[in-house]
């Protein structure tokens, strides 16, 4: 695994696993808090345009924040300290947020969430 790219994967409860991939290189300080926490246990919140998973542990500064998100793209809000995976394009979210990756598959299995699900999200581990 580069040290520039870190493979996650979110697992929601009873549906299924997101695999995402974090690059160091949009929001250096971030992804490295994001990384550092894992694993983590959270519970998503699901929106009409986006996915909302709480981390209350992480604390995270404003870094390259961007207000144009395109679907399958994941951001941190430092503001309220939750990760947010974008389930349609947004060409301009209400606040700016930490752009850190991407989803690479699995971004149909929220269709399958409710309002709320459980989730696990963990760093990828290489053989």
């Amino acid at each position: 695994m580069s040290n520039s790219v870190y493979h996650v994967n979110i697992t929601l409860l009873g549906i299924g696993t997101l695999k995402l991939e974090l690059y160091r290189a949009l929001a250096p300080l971030t992804v490295q808090k994001l990384t550092q926490a894992m694993p983590v246990q959270s519970r998503a919140i699901k929106r009409p345009k986006e996915l909302h998973i709480p981390l209350k542990d992480i604390i995270a500064a404003s870094e390259h924040e961007k207000i144009v998100f395109d679907k399958g793209e994941v951001a941190f809000d430092p503001r309220n300290s939750e990760l947010l995976i974008f389930l349609e394009d947004e060409p301009s979210t209400i606040e700016p947020y930490n752009h850190v990756g991407k989803v690479i598959s699995g971004l149909d299995l929220v269709n399958k969430a409710r309002l709320s699900v459980g989730v696990n999200i963990e760093l990828e581990k290489m053989n």
